[in-house]
């Protein structure tokens, strides 16, 4: 489950890249497998890597360095491709399910290193149609990562209509500070940053790379935006395109800047789901792949929930800001 949700959002957070390609030629070097440099090796590198791939097959051309060339060529073939990618998520597989060896010799180690089976845990899964948990469920619930100092901060949420979708912390990726907006830490400047009538375009002086409409503001410019055009909007909406082979006209997309330095996005409308006792389904909705391939049990205690389905569980620790109803209306 927990492998699920990450791979989910992997077109989020590798959208990113377009607006940081020029912060990636100042990398200096990178750890084998960590394409990023984020000091992990995770489901995002291998989005990136295929990201890349697709690139280079199109004949678009490749936006890598040197150095993440040489971090995601895995096996060592001097081709970036997706063998990599899947190595690489085989190789996060492995080590959320407490594998101990290093992504070298996973890949091409020993063949008893490279074909070491992944440990799973068998998850009971079990149905009580007594509790009532409609109410319990509603809100965000942040996934909670396997290595604490990992600081991608994502998980799923709930709304009383019996909607859900996903969010992402953005505050690395872009925030406001006063009345500058920043995007990876650097001052947008003011020929590239527009604000007409509640709508705020960023461009770089090529293509528009975000529009968005305020919904509700709370102090200068800090409170909710419509995410609703530009690069980084496109390329989310393909890649959920991509990943479900559907339509995704439905996802609406809020970008909450609640303070200053902080923001996160949300997508809303990204499932529907069904909640009987401790079973929960969650639904199509426009032909959007599931979480769960079919049914599976969740167990609120507090702030803590525990969904499971099939052989996999992921736990999520419920949080709350003061925006939480503007980003959900």
């Amino acid at each position: 489950m927990k492998n699920t949700i990450a791979k989910i959002t992997c077109s989020v957070l590798s959208s990113s890249v377009l607006l940081i390609s020029s912060a990636a030629q100042a990398f200096a070097a990178y750890t084998f497998g960590d394409v990023n440099n984020n000091g992990y090796v995770d489901a995002v590198d291998a989005s990136l890597i295929l990201s890349e791939y697709a690139n280079n097959a199109t004949h678009k051309g490749g936006t890598f360095t040197e150095e993440q060339r040489k971090a995601a060529d895995v096996n060592h073939d001097n081709y970036v491709d997706a063998v990599d990618a899947s190595y690489i998520l085989a190789y996060y597989a492995y080590t959320s399910t407490s594998g101990t060896l290093d992504l070298e010799t996973f890949v091409n180690g020993s063949s008893a290193a490279t074909t070491a089976p992944v440990t799973t845990t068998t998850t009971t899964t079990t149905v009580n149609t007594t509790v009532d948990y409609s109410k319990d469920i509603l809100g965000f619930w942040e996934l909670n990562q396997q290595d604490e100092e990992n600081t991608n901060n994502y998980g799923l949420f709930f709304t009383k209509e019996g909607t859900g979708g996903i969010f992402d912390m953005t505050s690395d990726l872009f925030y406001f500070s006063g009345n500058d907006f920043y995007v990876t830490g650097s001052a947008v400047s003011s020929g590239s940053f527009k604000e007409e009538n509640g709508t705020i375009t960023v461009d770089n002086g090529k293509e528009k790379l975000i529009e968005m409409s305020r919904i509700e503001s709370t102090d200068g410019y800090l409170g909710t935006y419509h995410l609703y055009g530009g690069v980084f909007y496109n390329t989310i909406l393909n890649g959920f395109k991509k990943d479900r082979n559907a339509g995704a006209d439905s996802v609406y997309s809020v970008i909450d800047f609640y303070e200053e330095g902080k923001s996160r996005i949300v997508y809303n409308n990204f499932f529907t789901y069904k909640l009987d006792g401790n079973r929960l389904t969650i639904t199509t909705n426009e032909n959007l792949t599931p979480l769960f391939n079919g049914a599976g049990t969740v167990t609120i205690i507090g702030n803590t929930l525990t969904m499971a389905g099939g052989d996999e569980a992921a736990v999520f620790t419920k949080v709350t800001l003061p925006s939480d109803e503007k980003v959900l209306k």
